[in-house]
């Protein structure tokens, strides 16, 4: 049977199995974090697929607005959106970096790789905090793009662009503040997990 879910699950450690092993460690709540470590393990991999799916797309519009553009603000905001999405993205994947593992078949692998994740978790919300201040320079750049001569600028299109870019900016605020709460539970969390691990290691002493 284990060689069946082996086989349907190719690199997903075998949380049953290690499970049973942690409980025979010392007295904490290891099945908790068992269930934590499994729920993350397909829950970073599936977030971090879908911000990856974004940022090639983002910077595929962005190129194809290199590609196609007819004026220097269009070629600057284009050259800029694909470097914002391209680095984005390499920064989402460079802050998960220590977090992708499984544990071995003990409590301390288990704790450590629970810290490395709370650490990664931290280390993304102040990633987006910061993407959130650079994508501030989008907004200057779009209204260069709409007032660069290449297009008929009526009024009525004028106010639609102002309401996009409001919706944008709440969009980015909404991102930013809303990550707060979270950054914070991580940090607790963290503080928690290293008193666990020393702990631990008290105990293996």
């Amino acid at each position: 049977m284990s060689d069946r879910k082996d086989d349907m699950n190719p690199g997903q450690p075998d949380w049953d199995d290690l499970k049973g092993l942690w409980q025979e460690s010392p007295a904490v709540d290891l099945g908790k974090l068992a269930r934590n470590a499994r729920l993350v393990w397909w829950r970073m991999r599936i977030i971090a697929a879908f911000e990856m799916l974004c940022c090639i797309a983002g910077a595929l519009v962005f190129a194809y607005m290199i590609y196609d553009a007819e004026s220097n603000a269009q070629l600057v905001f284009g050259v800029f959106g694909v470097l914002f999405s391209l680095g984005g993205g390499y920064g989402c994947l460079w802050v998960r970096r220590n977090a992708w593992g499984a544990p071995d078949d003990n409590a301390l692998s288990l704790v450590r790789l629970q810290i490395n994740r709370a650490e990664a978790a931290i280390k993304y919300v102040s990633l987006n905090n910061w993407l959130g201040l650079g994508a501030v320079a989008i907004f200057p750049l779009a209204y260069w793009v709409i007032h660069d001569g290449t297009r008929e600028l009526t009024p009525e299109r004028l106010d639609n662009f102002n309401k996009m870019v409001v919706v944008a900016a709440i969009v980015m605020g909404v991102s930013i503040i809303g990550l707060w709460p979270y950054g914070k539970r991580k940090k607790r969390e963290l503080a928690e997990l290293k008193e666990l691990e020393r702990q631990l290691l008290d105990e293996s002493d």
